[in-house]
Parts: structure tokens; sequence; C-alpha cells
């Protein structure tokens, strides 16, 4: 399994000057938060009809806990300091 650690979630992505800032909420909340965007993370040139999406953030605590069951064992897990895209946002 890979994810991308919920952080990079947090952050404000419009920001134009490199500074980190954090905007989004780390932990789930009741409410998701709304996304109204034309355009697909997985295919950047392909323009959605269904704009919205809600979404909910989960911690690490929540991702690891979600995932240990009487069936799988968890026996290691391991963060690396990269992740497959610079701008998760975009």
């Amino acid at each position: 399994m890979r994810e991308i650690h919920p952080i990079v979630w947090t952050h404000d992505d419009e920001v134009e000057d490199q500074r980190l800032v954090i905007c989004f909420p780390y932990f789930e909340r009741e409410a998701p938060l709304r996304w109204d965007g034309q355009t697909d993370h997985a295919e950047p040139d392909t323009r959605l009809s269904n704009t919205v999406s809600y979404e909910w953030n989960h911690g690490m605590g929540e991702i690891i806990s979600a995932l240990i069951t009487p069936v799988l064992t968890i026996e290691f897990v391991h963060e690396l300091d990269r992740t497959v895209s610079h701008r998760c946002r975009s």
C-alpha cells in the first residue's frame, strides 16, 4: 500500500512564494471539505462534467488503525521523504 501522508492535504497550494501554509484540517471532521474543479488529478488534460467532490482527511493513526484486523498483520511502516507529486492539489 502506498499512502500520501495526510499532512500534504493540509497545505495551501495557491501560495506563490514557496511558504508552507496550513489552511485545511489534518484530522477528520464531521463535515467534508467541498471542492469544485474541472480537472482530474490522474488525467490533467481531461475536463470533468461532474465537478463537485466532497472529501475527508484522515490522520495516520486513523489510516493505520483501519487496516489492523484479525486477518491483516502490519509488520512495518516506513515513511519516505518524498512523494509522487510535488503539488498534490494541482
